[in-house]
C-alpha cells in the first residue's frame, strides 16, 4: 500500500511527457533506440517509414537537435533541416503555385531547393566556416556553377521566400521539347527558358527529364566535401502536412522528392526522408519507376514490440527521481535487464486491469488495447494512455482521500482507455479518413465482429472497397482462418461499440 501522504506527491510527480515530439520536453532523458534508430546512426538508410504516431518526428528530433553536436564531432556528420518542424509555413504560402507543377518540374525543385538549403545552411554557416577558408577556390567554384546554372542561392540577407519565388519561377519557366539521342547514346530533352530565351539541356531519365547542369552541381559538391572531410544529411519529416492529403500535387510532389533521393547518390551528401508508410504505399502502388533504387536504403517500416512498450513506459515513469527512489528503482539495471523492467512495472501498476484466471497481465492489456487491426502499437497511444490514466487517478484519490494499492488503478487505466478511444476516434478515423466517417457512424453503437456478409448488408454500395480500405488502414482485424472481421479494442468505446459478433 502507498499511504495517502506519500501517493500525493508520488502523483504530482507521475509524468510520462508528451505523445507529440515537439512538447515532450524529456524525449532524449526517454530516448529508446530502436534498431531504425541504429540502422540511421550507421547511414545503411535514406527512407524512414512509419504509421502515424509510431515515433518518425521524434527520430527527427532527436537527430535534428539531441545528436547534431554529436554527429558533428564524432562523425563528421553535418544535418541540415529540409523544413520547418511544424511543417513549413513558406511552403504552405506557395501551396496555390505547387498545384501548377508536374512531376518533372518537382523534381527540378526539389534538386534546386536542396542545393539551395546546403548552401545556406553549411557554406554559408559560421559554424563550418572552416570550408570557406580552407577551400576558397573550390567553394568559388561550386557557387560559380550553381549560378551559371541559375541556381538560388540563399544569403543571410535574402530570405527563404525570395529564394523560394527564384526557384519557383525558374521551375515554371521551363517548356519541355521533344527528346533526341545523341551519338554516344545519350538522350536529351530540349528546354527553352520562357525568361531567357535560352535552351537548355536535361538528360532523359525514365520518363523524368534530369537538368544536366545540376549533376555538375552535385558532383562539385561532393568533391568539395570530401576535401572537407565531412559529410551532409539533409533531413524532412513532416511531409503529411505540407501538401493537402491524397491530392494530385501531394502524389507530384513526393514521388518527385523520391527520386530525387536517386539523384544524391553519394555517400557526402544524403536526403533522408521520414514517410507515412500509408503515404508511400499511395505513391508507389501503381508502380513507381526506379523503386528498387530507393528501397535498397529503406528502412522496415517502425514497429514496437511488447517488449519495447514496456521499456518505453518505464523509462520514462521512473525518470522521476522521486518515484525511483520511493519504489527502490535501479535505473542502470532498469536499462539493461529485461526482467527487471516488468518486475519494476508492477512496483507501480497492478497487475491485472481485468481481473480472472483468463484475463492478460497489465502489459499485455495496454499492448493489446492499443494494437489496430494492423497489430501495430505506437508510442503516441501508449503515452496518451498513461497521462488519460493518471488524471484519472488523481480524480479517484481525491474523491476518496485514503491509501492506495497502487500509482495508477486498474479503473484508472479503464477510464483512461476510454478518453484514448476517444481520441482515437476523433484525431485518426475522423480527421485521416473524412471520406470514411459515414462507414464510421454506421458501425456506431453496434457489435464488434462481422462476417464479409454481414458488413455488406451493413455498407450496401461499394461494400467490399470500402471493407479492404478500412481492412488496410487497421479499422478492421481481418481473421482469415475465421473469415471474421473484427473492430479493435482501441476504436470500441470511441465510437461505442459492444463486444460480440454480428453474423
Amino acid at each position: 500500500m502507498i499511504p495517502k501522504k506519500d501517493f500525493r506527491k508520488l502523483i504530482l510527480n507521475f509524468k510520462v511527457g508528451q505523445s507529440t515530439a515537439e512538447q515532450d520536453s524529456i524525449l532524449e532523458a526517454a530516448r529508446i533506440e530502436t534498431p531504425v534508430f541504429m540502422e540511421l546512426l550507421l547511414d545503411r538508410v535514406d527512407l524512414i517509414l512509419g504509421t502515424k504516431g509510431s515515433g518518425k518526428t521524434a527520430l527527427f528530433y532527436t537527430y535534428n537537435q539531441y545528436l547534431k553536436n554529436y554527429l558533428y564531432e564524432k562523425k563528421k556528420v553535418i544535418v541540415v533541416s529540409g523544413v520547418e518542424p511544424q511543417g513549413d509555413p513558406v511552403f504552405e504560402a506557395y501551396r496555390k503555385t505547387f498545384e501548377e507543377l508536374n512531376e518533372a518540374q518537382f523534381q527540378n525543385f526539389w534538386r534546386i531547393y536542396l542545393i539551395s538549403l546546403i548552401n545556406r545552411f553549411v557554406l554559408e554557416e559560421k559554424a563550418y566556416g572552416f570550408i570557406k577558408k580552407k577551400f576558397p577556390k573550390e567553394v568559388r567554384e561550386f557557387k560559380q556553377i550553381c549560378r551559371k546554372a541559375r541556381v538560388p542561392l540563399f544569403e543571410t540577407k535574402k530570405s527563404l521566400r525570395d529564394t523560394m519565388d527564384a526557384i519557383i519561377h525558374y521551375c515554371k519557366g521551363l517548356r519541355l521539347r521533344p527528346a533526341v539521342t545523341d551519338l554516344a547514346g545519350y538522350t536529351y530533352a530540349f528546354e527553352v527558358s520562357s525568361s531567357t530565351g535560352e535552351i537548355e539541356y536535361y538528360q532523359q531519365s525514365g520518363k523524368t527529364a534530369t537538368p544536366v547542369f545540376l549533376n555538375d552541381v552535385h558532383d562539385r559538391l561532393v568533391e568539395l566535401m570530401k576535401k572537407a572531410g565531412v559529410k551532409i544529411w539533409v533531413m524532412i519529416d513532416r511531409l503529411d502536412e505540407i501538401f493537402p492529403r491524397k491530392s494530385g500535387v501531394e502524389k507530384r510532389a513526393l514521388r518527385a522528392l523520391l527520386q530525387t533521393i536517386r539523384s544524391f547518390h553519394d555517400s557526402k551528401v544524403r536526403i533522408k526522408i521520414f514517410l507515412r508508410d500509408d503515404i508511400f504505399h499511395d505513391l508507389t502502388d501503381k508502380g513507381f519507376a526506379g523503386l528498387t533504387h530507393i528501397t535498397d536504403r529503406m528502412a522496415p517500416p517502425m514497429r514496437w514490440t511488447e517488449e519495447d512498450i514496456l521499456k518505453l513506459i518505464v523509462k520514462r515513469v521512473f525518470l522521476s527521481k522521486m518515484i525511483a527512489d520511493y519504489f527502490n528503482v535501479d535505473l542502470e539495471r532498469l536499462d539493461r535487464d529485461p526482467k527487471y523492467r516488468e518486475k519494476c512495472f508492477y512496483k507501480v501498476f497492478p497487475t491485472q486491469v481485468e481481473s480472472g484466471p483468463n484475463q492478460s497481465w497489465t502489459i499485455k492489456w495496454i499492448y493489446k488495447r492499443c494494437s489496430d487491426g494492423n497489430g501495430i502499437v505506437t508510442p503516441r497511444d501508449v503515452i496518451d494512455l498513461l497521462r488519460f490514466a493518471r488524471n484519472k487517478q488523481e480524480e479517484i484519490f481525491n474523491n476518496s482521500q485514503k491509501d492506495q494499492k497502487h500509482l495508477i488503478s486498474a479503473e484508472a487505466f479503464k477510464k483512461g482507455f476510454e478518453l484514448l478511444s476517444e481520441r482515437k476516434r476523433d484525431t485518426y478515423l475522423y480527421a485521416e479518413f473524412p471520406n470514411m466517417r459515414k462507414y464510421f457512424e454506421m458501425l456506431r453503437g453496434k457489435k464488434s465482429e462481422y462476417s464479409e456478409a454481414a458488413l455488406e448488408r451493413l455498407f450496401q454500395d461499394n461494400a467490399l472497397e470500402v471493407i479492404n480500405y478500412l481492412t488496410a488502414v487497421g479499422f478492421f482485424q481481418h481473421a482469415e482462418n475465421a473469415k471474421t472481421f473484427t473492430i479493435p479494442f482501441l476504436f470500441r468505446a470511441g465510437l461505442k461499440i459492444k463486444q460480440g459478433k454480428a453474423i
